[in-house]
């Protein structure tokens, strides 16, 4: 290996060591908070709950073994719901809180939804530290109901410790998993102060179970993610927003649907209707079913451009109106086929040109063989008469009428959507 090859080679091989450190710098998780770094047990809960707004930092430090106020608790669970801007009709009941108290606004929020309940002398208390206990008592409040009993227990050291008016609401957390034990998994420390890592964590994992929430105590508009579609090269827009009642397919996104019925164009007229399905379900990537197999798509016929001569085939516009799911839930999709002449469907525009070059050459060379013939040269005759032919076809093909649109049924299109689709998930 000459000089200026191994010289190369090291500039290569550095080159690839600092990208490659480059690389994994940057698939490092972001620490916001200087006391929190990537090692700590509650680092990404911590960060996703601070990123979220749900929890703050003061003087960039987030503060992980310190405690939880009431009111800080209330402030944060009503962010986690999805009630920023609830509106509160009820008349503040507590006689230590008003308008002036830190979290009045969330502690309101959370009286009008019944989160969080004050003490029967009518005070709120807002800056009590939360004890373990209290906090699996909130978690169980606002769960739907599951059936546990003292075994899903059984394997905890300190059960003994959860008091009486706590004991079912830990047989609940457990069974659904809203509860968080660090550093010893097997005690539950009921009477401890909550730690703002441990609420940090238990917030996180509620975020990502508002399904089990009762309906009463969660926005019905409170997103619980954005998924991805990956149907069509083309989208403007491959995302999904997810809530606890529906599922938006955002504008942009292209959706692939089939004809349900052979359609000619001969026999329609402006207004028809026309009725796709999509064959199989659509899911995302992350793997939830958006749109069901068999849901059916509905078009009507917009314009009809008939085929005009020099080849210049016909074309119908569609414009889609709504899709009806296999269990009869309907939603509005407002979309045009996505095509090179967006929202018109044609025939290839040489179709009949390769029908007209291909018969001309068969016919071409049928009549250079027998003029072949003629002077025992057949071989000659087809290879003039071939070409002659396929260009006489070529002309002819150029000249003549286009063809009317047609589809069979299962051909397949392509939709772009003009707004967003809403799937309503009861019916």
């Amino acid at each position: 290996m000459g000089e200026e090859s191994e010289f190369f080679m090291k500039m290569f091989k550095k080159l690839f060591a600092a990208f490659a450190f480059l690389g994994f710098m940057v698939s490092l998780p972001a620490f916001s908070a200087e006391d929190v770094d990537s090692t700590y047990w509650a680092s990404a809960e911590i960060n996703e709950m601070v990123s979220k707004d749900v929890m703050q930092l003061e003087e960039n430090k987030f503060n992980p073994e310190g405690s939880v106020s009431r009111g800080d608790f209330v402030n944060m669970l009503v962010k986690v719901l999805g009630h920023k801007d609830l509106e509160v009709v009820v008349e503040n009941p507590y006689t230590d809180i008003n308008s002036e108290t830190e979290n009045f606004n969330s502690i309101m929020k959370s009286e009008e939804l019944g989160l969080v309940y004050g003490y029967p002398d009518k005070t709120f208390r807002p800056d009590n530290k939360m004890i373990k206990a209290e906090v699996t008592s909130v978690m169980s409040h606002i769960t739907k109901n599951v059936e546990a009993n003292d075994e899903v227990l059984a394997d905890f050291t300190d059960t003994d410790e959860i008091p009486a008016w706590a004991k079912a609401p830990y047989q609940k957390a457990v069974k659904l998993g809203l509860y968080v034990n660090y550093p010893d998994s097997l005690q539950f420390e009921p009477a401890r102060e909550i730690t703002r890592a441990e609420t940090a964590v238990l917030l996180a994992k509620l975020s990502k179970m508002l399904n089990v929430v009762k309906e009463e105590y969660v926005s019905p508009e409170k997103t619980l993610g954005t998924e991805h579609l990956n149907i069509h090269k083309d989208a403007e827009s491959n995302t999904v927003v997810m809530t606890n009642t529906r599922k938006i397919i955002t504008a942009g996104n292209i959706l692939k649907a089939e004809f349900l019925e052979p359609y000619k164009m001969k026999k329609s007229n402006e207004g028809d209707d026309v009725v796709f399905f999509i064959r199989n379900d659509v899911v995302t990537n992350e793997g939830t079913t958006v749109i069901p197999a068999n849901t059916k798509v509905y078009a009507n016929v917009e314009d009809i451009i008939n085929p005009k001569w020099f080849n210049k085939n016909g074309e119908v516009k569609v414009n889609f109106t709504r899709m009806e799911l296999p269990d009869g839930r309907t939603s509005e999709l407002k979309g045009y086929v996505h095509n090179n002449r967006e929202g018109y469907l044609k025939e290839n525009s040489w179709k009949k040109v390769a029908a007209y070059t291909v018969g001309g050459a068969v016919i071409g060379t049928g009549a250079g063989m027998g003029f072949g013939a003629i002077d025992d040269n057949f071989g000659t005759g087809a290879a003039i008469g071939a070409p002659s032919g396929a260009g006489a076809g070529l002309v002819a093909g150029l000249v003549t009428k286009g063809l009317n649109y047609s589809a069979k049924a299962g051909e397949c299109v392509y939709i772009k959507l003009l707004e967003d689709v809403t799937i309503n998930e009861d019916l």
